[in-house]
């Protein structure tokens, strides 16, 4: 297998590790690590200016700041349902859920529920496209990244750190000055300050 040079980092957050991989101008996936080792088909290369405004604003989503991730830029899947899934997602507030029958009728699919339910486990980019606010219509939560046992809790998490599970209104989202600051250079803030460890 070709080796493929990504730009690496982990975050450990209060739900536990990610790793995070972007090319130079894009985000390519966050994955839930836990502990797993980095794939031998990755290397790991020096951050780039994409990869410190991310991590910026990662750490201030995990402490609870109210985070718009909708302009990182983002290698979209050659699927062009996934993809399509994928931007429709991005309209979705931070801190608001919405059903899967809502996001199908949202790509103009109405009985399209269960495929759109299918895309979002193989969304590659949880949290900066946000899977986890897809919900069941009953209210019931649904699956999270590709059914794995530790995902509802995940999306448990996610939704309890966004205010979500107790109301639908959203919060609204970080100040212009908030993402400014971590589009400038990502160096504002640091792990310590933010309560996280940064890995590489």
């Amino acid at each position: 297998m070709q080796t493929s040079e990504l730009n690496c980092l982990g975050i450990a957050s209060p739900l536990g590790f990610w790793l995070l991989t972007s090319t130079d101008t894009h985000a390519v996936s966050l994955d839930y690590a836990g502990d797993a080792a980095l794939s031998a088909d990755v290397r790991c290369v020096p951050g780039t200016k994409l990869e410190k405004r991310l991590s910026c604003m990662l750490s201030r989503y995990f402490k609870g700041e109210p985070i718009d991730f909708s302009r990182v830029p983002i290698a979209l899947p050659a699927s062009a349902f996934l993809a399509g899934v994928m931007t429709a997602l991005q309209a979705v507030p931070y801190g608001e859920v919405r059903s899967y029958q809502w996001l199908a009728v949202a790509l103009g699919k109405p009985k399209a529920a269960r495929a759109v339910g299918g895309a979002l486990g193989r969304n590659p980019l949880p949290i900066l496209v946000p899977c986890h606010r897809i919900i069941s219509k009953n209210g019931s939560l649904g699956g999270f990244m590709r059914g794995a046992p530790v995902g509802t809790r995940l999306k448990e998490g996610l939704l309890g750190l966004e205010g979500a599970l107790n109301s639908g209104l959203g919060v609204g989202v970080s100040s212009e000055s908030t993402i400014m600051a971590c589009e400038k250079d990502g160096s504002d803030v640091d792990a310590e300050t933010a309560g996280l460890t940064l890995l590489r």
